[in-house]
């Protein structure tokens, strides 16, 4: 289970996976976000600590990319609740909440504050007796239910989840039609459950990276040595497969030609293996109407399993290629 790092996380959010749909640019309302991820992003408050760790998967895209092929597609599932993946089957048969179900999914911020977020229909009176058997208790919010089973950021090794190898995550959770929110704690639920009027989607630095995504199924927005930087998985179909770079950047142009050099010329710090390798086809660029973001685009090949890119960004040679 991740619980410290971007790196911690990122490792459990490769070593689960998923597939997903369309995505594209705009608004933090979601009736104006045209591509999955933005959308995701409009139920998400901009904070300080919401913008540091951004993880997105498009679930029911996943699905039917592991129906064409499960095992190519595997490092795909359970990114934007990777902190659930390992559990799924378990917290579906206890609690009548299967991520895997819903249509897509986001989970934000660091340790100790983070939330999580599964949007799609759901029984959401199946869920509710599922926390209220195991002893929660109910605090109305809105148009929402919240099931509180501990105290905010509290630890209960004996605590009702343990069996799930779940410790904190649903310390309390919103139950709403559409959407079921978790935390460890009720102002960082809060950021899924009641984003007010500045979403991530309306963060300059994180939408401009997930509008330099273009169209991925799964995404990670990070940051490494105060840099923000973005990688994903395009995959409009199972034979059309790209994987994503995007790096923030003061001097596109300079960047564009360094990244260039390297991927034709240099190798993964931690491995020493030839970036030609990790990312075949790689080619640079600077997105069109865009200032500030350098792109790297790669195609895995027919039959090459995606995912290279978060596990580069995961064990931090990343940093070898966006400086």
């Amino acid at each position: 289970m991740p619980t410290r790092s971007p790196v911690a996380r990122l490792s459990v959010a490769v070593c689960a996976a998923a597939t997903a749909v369309s995505l594209t640019a705009c608004s933090g309302d979601e009736a104006e976000a045209d591509t999955g991820l933005l959308a995701a992003l409009s139920h998400v408050a901009a904070t300080d600590a919401s913008t540091t760790y951004v993880e997105y998967g498009d679930v029911a895209a996943i699905g039917k990319l592991a129906e064409h092929d499960r095992r190519r597609f595997a490092q795909l599932a359970g990114y934007g609740y990777s902190e659930l993946a390992m559990s799924a089957d378990r917290i579906a048969e206890k609690l009548g909440v299967d991520p895997r179900g819903f249509s897509s999914a986001i989970w934000v911020g660091q340790p100790p504050e983070t939330a999580g977020l599964l949007i799609g229909d759901y029984d959401t009176g199946k869920v509710s007796d599922g926390f209220e058997k195991i002893g929660a208790e109910q605090e109305d919010k809105g148009e929402a239910i919240r099931w509180r089973s501990a105290a905010d950021r509290a630890t209960d090794l004996s605590g009702p989840f343990t069996d799930l190898g779940l410790l904190t995550q649903f310390n309390v959770v919103s139950v709403e039609e559409g959407k079921f929110g978790y935390s460890s704690a009720g102002g960082s639920l809060d950021w899924v459950t009641d984003p007010g009027e500045t979403t991530l989607a309306d963060d300059e630095q994180i939408r401009t990276l997930a509008t330099c995504l273009g169209d991925p199924v799964v995404a990670i927005i990070a940051t490494q040595d105060e840099r923000k930087v973005a990688v994903g998985v395009r995959a409009p179909s199972a034979t059309e497969l790209t994987e994503v770079v995007c790096s923030l950047t003061g001097d596109p142009q300079a960047d564009r030609d360094r990244m260039t050099t390297e991927l034709a010329e240099g190798r993964a710090p931690s491995s020493g293996q030839p970036w030609a390798e990790i990312l075949p086809g790689a080619e640079v660029d600077i997105p069109d109407g865009s200032s500030g973001v350098v792109r790297v685009v790669s195609t895995p090949g027919d039959t090459a399993p995606p995912g290279r890119i978060a596990q580069v960004l995961a064990n931090g040679d990343l940093k070898g290629l966006t400086g």
